[in-house]
């Protein structure tokens, strides 16, 4: 498969579009990535496939291979996200492509394209991050 790439404008745009969460709630539906329509079913298949072993099929951080890690998995439903200011589609899917040093949490940005990140990212925000304790 060879990898496609955005381009730079389309990025631009993404950081300009980014979803905010404002008193708990995602301001915006996650209907539309500047460039395309996200993909929410796309999102929950990577998920499934790439993520649910780490993060468990609820996002609690308690997948099949957690207690196989020396860092526990981030619990996505948690409402503490300590590595975005932010929980938006941007940073989200920053840290999906770039993974987090220091944690098993691998970088992505190899093994899928560019909307592949952002349909993960979009799922994991609507589906484990609406809740805000």
């Amino acid at each position: 498969m060879i990898k496609s790439r955005l381009p730079l404008l389309a990025v631009a745009l993404a950081a300009v579009a980014s979803l905010a969460f404002v008193a708990g709630t995602v301001s915006q539906p996650l209907a539309l990535h500047p460039v395309q329509e996200v993909d929410l079913e796309l999102g929950k298949e990577i998920y499934q496939s790439q993520c649910e072993p780490c993060h468990g099929a609820q996002g609690k951080g308690d997948g099949p291979a957690a207690r196989f890690l020396e860092t526990t998995p981030r619990d996505l439903t948690s409402g503490r996200w300590l590595y975005v200011e932010e929980v938006t589609l941007e940073q989200v899917a920053d840290i999906v492509k770039d993974g987090v040093g220091d944690t098993e949490m691998e970088p992505f940005g190899e093994l899928l394209l560019e909307e592949e990140i952002i349909a993960v990212a979009a799922y994991v925000i609507a589906e484990f991050a609406s809740e805000r304790p």
